[in-house]
């Protein structure tokens, strides 16, 4: 992209892409890298809760602006990152809403006026109800002869965690580490696949 030293109209170091360099890296893309680009899009907007276009777009908005990159990574690369960061940001921020009950989320970037909501319909809630309490009786199968691990399950569905949990199946943290590594291998045979098939 640059051949010498030259003159640089923005605040980035010498060893990051300028803005023009990221303007013409992005208009110098061929077909292929830009269908890279969009099927990237499309996998990260569930993630992102935007739709793919949009998240493209916040990318380069973001690439013009507030994010720099060593210019020795391609332009592509650069694209890809910058959106997977606003999809793990937004991920997150949804799931730090979540842990403090929150049920909606509202989004900076891209906001479209009406906040995205987190909370199922009551038919989905059902479902995942119904789930749960089929996944949970399998479980409780497995794990009938076994009072740590019992203590251990009903504990986590109270939402204890730390010290709390440690005392509530009376152990310490060794013993708890060993208990979840006896439940996760039980889980894992219980549910090869991930859950109820």
């Amino acid at each position: 992209m640059r051949t010498g030293e030259e003159e640089r109209d923005d605040d980035r170091p010498p060893e990051t892409y300028t803005v023009e360099e990221v303007r013409d890296g992005l208009d110098a893309l061929d077909d292929f890298e830009k269908a890279k680009l969009r099927k990237i899009s499309w996998a990260l907007a569930g993630k992102a809760d935007m739709e793919p276009d949009d998240l493209y777009q916040e990318a380069v908005c973001r690439m013009l602006t507030t994010r720099s990159c060593p210019n020795h990574v391609p332009i592509i690369a650069y694209a890809a990152m910058t959106m997977k960061g606003i999809a793990s940001d937004a991920w997150r921020a949804r799931a730090k809403l979540a842990a403090k009950g929150s049920g909606t989320v509202h989004y900076a970037a891209n906001d479209p006026g009406e906040p995205a909501s987190t909370d199922p319909t009551p038919e989905e809630a059902a479902i995942i109800g119904e789930h749960y309490r089929n996944c949970l009786s399998r479980l409780e199968v497995l794990i009938t002869d076994d009072e740590p691990l019992q203590f251990l399950v009903e504990g986590i569905g109270e939402g204890l965690r730390g010290k709390e949990l440690e005392e509530f199946v009376g152990t310490d943290t060794r013993g708890l580490a060993t208990l979840r590594k006896q439940l996760t291998r039980l889980r894992s045979k219980a549910f090869p696949k991930g859950s109820l098939q």
